[in-house]
């Protein structure tokens, strides 16, 4: 829920020198953030925050006025340190913005509402809340989402539903900027975090309230709805209910998306018994016909999604039943499903070779030119991993021939089984035209000294497998 206004409300600004160099890199120190975020690298949050702010004690004039052209940067200091936990740190973030001349936009306050529920932090929750409301900033439908999902997701439940009446009743009056129309978002958060509850009853008497006061319900709440009967009722109830709620979404006028149909297959083979696969093509069977008498054509990604599903459900027989439909669709599937498919193959004891050697013979009549390096890699990894060197070889010759490229750490892999099987001469070759292929496609040793010291050409060098010297980065004195 990161929605809101972007704007930020600006106070008379600092003075500013003219001709200062910035002090820092908006753009270097936004990726950095993203990367922080998916490492859960705090050290780095703290150097990057160093380097944003300065070392001073006081905020000097130019470094203010560098920090104002970038407000964005501070709304990502304060949703990090929310998602780290670390409220007294986004509450420095969050001061900054007056030290500089600024006021937080409403999406900083979205940040600051998220975090805290995030964080189960309900005082601050509402803390927060009412210093918005004293702002008289106008709200919007996220920030209200914001709210209500957090209370909710925090425990307090009745806090949670007055408040959907509060803005029901702001928005009756319209005397308020906090009065923001009333849509089916705010009740669908509630809706999702009462169901997480186990709260049925309450979550089936808020529809009802929704429907009174004019909120229609969306796709989003009857996919919610699904995905609760699902995962609640008895197996031998499930279909019913799943019909029960396809029907209520037919009466309203409501059509299911992907999702509606994902969560139903999801759901069919979420049971721990093994079916055959004759039951597995059925299941696959009704699912793809009442997507049809909904109307609905699914994408690639769907069917992606779809297969992944079955894959992890162990329903071979079902993944392969949508990839023959695909066929009589005239449809090719797309890399990414026949990259899954050979993973699973692979992963069978025994191997299912004879599979993966269909997927690539299918894959190298439809790449053309267009070489998928990822399925190629995957298929050499595979390979490798089973002991069958000269197809990973193979492979590894078509993908060089192609222009493309298999990554170090699967030809690492393979070397090393090479090398068990005692087949040097197979390794040699393969090191070798990896070697002069990288070299004519990068010329600068220096711009590539972390990949001429992978541990695969340790491993080449150690076993005398290199016809000529490795490059070496030149040594500035």
């Amino acid at each position: 829920m990161d929605g809101g206004s972007a704007e930020f409300y600006r106070i008379v600004p600092l003075s500013t020198e003219a001709g200062n160099r910035p002090a820092f890199n908006a753009n270097l120190i936004r990726h950095r953030i993203n990367q922080a975020q998916g490492n859960r690298n705090t050290a780095q949050v703290d150097m990057l925050w160093e380097e944003f702010v300065g070392l001073e004690q006081v905020i000097s004039d130019e470094r203010a006025a560098q920090i104002r052209k970038h407000p964005e940067l501070v709304d990502s200091f304060i949703k990090t340190r929310m998602m780290f936990k670390q409220p007294e740190k986004a509450i420095s973030a969050w001061n900054l913005l007056g030290k500089v001349g600024l006021k937080p936009s409403l999406r900083t306050w979205n940040l600051m509402l998220d975090g805290l529920r995030r964080a189960g932090n309900i005082d601050g929750i509402k803390n927060i809340w009412d210093k918005l409301a004293r702002s008289h900033i106008q709200l919007d439908t996220a920030i209200w989402t914001t709210r209500i999902a957090g209370l909710i997701d925090c425990g307090d439940i009745e806090g949670g539903l007055h408040a959907l009446e509060e803005m029901v009743k702001l928005w009756g009056n319209g005397a308020n900027k906090g009065a923001v129309m009333p849509t089916i978002e705010p009740v669908n958060a509630a809706l999702s975090g009462l169901i997480f509850r186990q709260q049925h009853d309450i979550a089936e008497s808020l529809l009802a309230w929704a429907s009174r006061n004019g909120i229609q319900p969306d796709v989003v709440t009857f996919n919610t709805l699904l995905r609760s009967a699902i995962r609640n009722a008895h197996p031998n109830h499930q279909s019913k209910k799943v019909e029960q709620i396809l029907a209520r979404m037919q009466a309203q006028g409501v059509s299911a998306d992907e999702a509606t149909f994902v969560i139903i297959l999801d759901a069919s083979f979420s049971h721990s018994y093994i079916r055959d696969a004759e039951d597995q093509a059925k299941i696959v069977a009704d699912v793809g016909s009442a997507m049809t008498s909904a109307g609905l054509k699914l994408n690639m990604k769907a069917y992606g999604k779809m297969v992944y599903i079955l894959l992890r459900s162990n329903a071979t027989a079902a993944a392969m039943a949508i990839v023959k439909h695909l066929h009589n669709q005239n449809m090719e599937p797309s890399s990414h499903i026949y990259t899954m498919l050979v993973e699973h193959c692979f992963t069978r004891r025994p191997p299912a070779l004879d599979s993966v050697r269909l997927f690539v013979q299918r894959r190298l009549q439809v790449d053309m030119n267009d070489t998928d390096h990822i399925f190629y890699d995957r298929v050499v990894r595979g390979y490798a991993l089973v002991g069958e060197t000269q197809a990973a070889l193979d492979i590894h010759n078509h993908v060089i021939t192609a222009g493309g490229r298999v990554s170090i750490s699967t030809l690492t892999d393979l070397l090393r089984t090479l090398i068990s099987q005692g087949n040097l001469g197979g390794a040699r070759v393969m090191v070798n035209r990896e070697k002069g292929q990288f070299e004519h496609r990068n010329i600068d040793p220096d711009e590539h000294a972390g990949y001429w010291g992978h541990q695969f050409w340790q491993i080449a060098k150690a076993h005398n497998l290199l016809d000529s010297s490795l490059p070496l980065p030149e040594v500035h004195a």
